[in-house]
This record gives structure tokens, C-alpha cells and sequence, in this order.
């Protein structure tokens, strides 16, 4: 009796151990990076109207390599032509780089 009890405790405990890991990575690897391109698109909306935008799911090392960024792009429409711009943002949403491109 007592080695099933402590089977099935072994059983729950590695399952909420799965179940933690899944949320974690969903929040690192969904959550994030789409409040990040929401929060992209409304900052570059303020310029004019953009035409595509889009942000890496998994953060990348940025500058030394002790800070994950999320890598990500908007492309708008000028009297130019098109104006690609690139960014880059940590997980707080803090900006830590900009690059136009093109």
C-alpha cells in the first residue's frame, strides 16, 4: 500500500513538474513576444500607418550576451518608399536597440 502511495505521489509531482515547465514556456515563448509586437506596432503607429510587422519568438542574446532580447521588425510605407526599421526589446518591454534598414 504504501509504495503505491508514494508511486502516485512521484506521478503527481513529476506531472505538476511538466505541467509548470509547459506554462513557463508558453509564457517566455507566446505571451511575451506578442505583448512585445503589440506593444512595437502601437509605438510605430504613432509615425503613420505600417504595412507588415513581426517579432522572433524566441528571445536571442543581446550586446554582451547577458541580456535575452526579442528581435522583431516594422515596415511602413513613406514618401521614401518602404522603411524597414528593426528592434530590439528585453522581456520588461524596454527598448534596447532600434536600426532602420532600409
Amino acid at each position: 500500500m504504501k509504495k503505491s502511495v508514494v508511486a502516485t505521489s512521484l506521478i503527481a509531482i513529476g506531472a505538476l513538474g511538466v505541467a509548470a515547465y509547459q506554462s513557463i514556456r508558453h509564457y517566455q515563448h507566446y505571451t511575451i513576444p506578442q505583448r512585445l509586437l503589440a506593444q512595437m506596432k502601437a509605438q510605430a503607429l504613432v509615425s503613420g500607418p505600417i504595412t507588415g510587422a513581426w517579432i522572433e519568438m524566441d528571445p536571442k542574446p543581446f550586446g554582451d550576451g547577458d541580456t535575452l532580447a526579442y528581435y522583431g521588425g516594422i515596415t511602413r510605407v513613406t514618401d521614401d518608399g518602404l522603411v524597414q526599421t528593426e528592434y530590439a526589446y528585453d522581456a520588461d518591454g524596454q527598448l534596447l536597440s532600434a536600426k532602420t534598414i532600409a
